[in-house]
């Protein structure tokens, strides 16, 4: 008898553990979108450091860069200003490319500045120059209550376009 309640036990924080594990987003309804973002200008970036390590790793904090995106789903259209962070290893030979980590926050406000979304973002580069990562945006004002979660993926040899694609969750 004692076996089959420890087992039960068991059954029961197995299936606890299970349900805890899911997305708290897997029964809301979601919308699908992909999308195309492209480098603006960098801003000036008040907090901008930037130092080296050994020979070849680059450091970069609160870098600040602006992209133009348009999505299918028009909610997310619009001028991202990004923070960016880089911890790469970078390398010159047979040309320029970097392998590491890119991460930071990412904005979008509308005309009059009201907040949009928010969020973060987390890529890895890889060679030659591709990159893929995640982005984690929260609706403000009349988005509140939305979350997009979208994947993104890049190669700069074929193209400067940032491509994403994803999910708003409601």
């Amino acid at each position: 008898m004692k076996i089959k309640i420890q087992i039960f036990g068991v059954i029961v924080l197995t299936m606890g553990l299970l349900v805890s594990a899911l997305p708290p987003t897997a029964s809301a309804s979601s919308t699908p979108f992909n999308g195309l973002c492209e480098f603006l200008e960098e801003l000036p970036s008040p907090d901008l450091a930037e130092w080296w390590t050994n020979q070849n790793e680059l450091h970069i904090r609160d870098e600040i860069q602006t992209f133009m995106c348009d999505f299918s789903d028009d909610r997310l259209d619009g001028v991202y200003r990004m923070v960016i962070n880089w911890d790469v290893r970078v390398y010159y030979d047979p040309f320029f490319y970097v392998i590491g980590r890119d991460y930071g926050q990412m904005t979008l406000a509308d005309e009059n500045g009201d907040l949009l979304w928010e969020g973060s973002r987390e890529y890895d580069y890889t060679p030659p120059r591709t990159f893929m990562g995640k982005v984690v945006l929260h609706g403000r004002g009349p988005n509140a209550g939305l979350t997009a979660k979208t994947d993104v993926w890049g190669d700069f040899w074929v193209s400067p376009i940032v491509q994403l694609a994803g999910n708003i969750y409601e």
